[in-house]
């Protein structure tokens, strides 16, 4: 065995387990907890300027129950969700402040950091109406994950594998017990 079938020998590839349902769930519910604040946030700053542009009438002329007004707020509210993932998952590396918190990172399916335009894909999909039942049953990967090809790992979990030739062996390090996984 020359250095160069050594070196292919004893190569180190880094990769990590899937986060678990219950980090998934704990990463939504903080998420949506910045995201409701983000949307009070920028609902109460157009109020602010409506009233600074229109007058304080402004709103005693606005009917709340009427269609176009429940529109523009469901509208305003996708804008917010839109926004804060695309914009946080890209420049964080795959990291919202629910995966910050539950040390989980989403990247693509192949391992490799989300781009951006797979940030955008992961928002939109966000947006479908039945989204969070999608990881009803035994789905680790909702439709955001599943559409644009992506998942979300858990950074303390990491399955370190040597490649001996052709044959890789996964070995699972997870906190302080050592485990071999066939």
């Amino acid at each position: 065995m020359d250095a160069l079938d050594q070196e292919i020998f004893d190569t180190e590839v880094q990769q990590y387990f899937e986060a678990s349902k219950d980090k998934r769930i704990a990463n939504f519910i903080i998420d949506y907890i910045v995201y409701l604040s983000l949307t009070f946030v920028t609902g109460a700053f157009i109020g602010i300027v409506l009233v600074m542009i229109f007058g304080d009438d402004f709103f005693l002329t606005v009917d709340e129950e009427s269609v176009s007004a429940r529109l523009i707020d469901y509208a305003i509210g996708a804008l917010v969700m839109f926004i804060y993932y695309s914009a946080v998952e890209y420049y964080s590396n795959g990291k919202s402040l629910g995966k910050l918190i539950t040390k989980t990172r989403a990247v693509q399916r192949s391992g490799e950091d989300m781009t951006f335009g797979i940030a955008i894909k992961r928002s939109a999909c966000r947006l479908i109406p039945f989204n969070p039942f999608s990881f009803l049953g035994d789905l680790r990967n909702g439709w955001h994950d599943s559409i644009p090809n992506t998942k979300v790992i858990d950074e303390k979990r990491p399955i370190v594998q040597y490649s001996r030739g052709k044959e890789v062996q996964p070995v699972e390090y997870d906190f302080l017990k050592k485990t071999e996984n066939q």
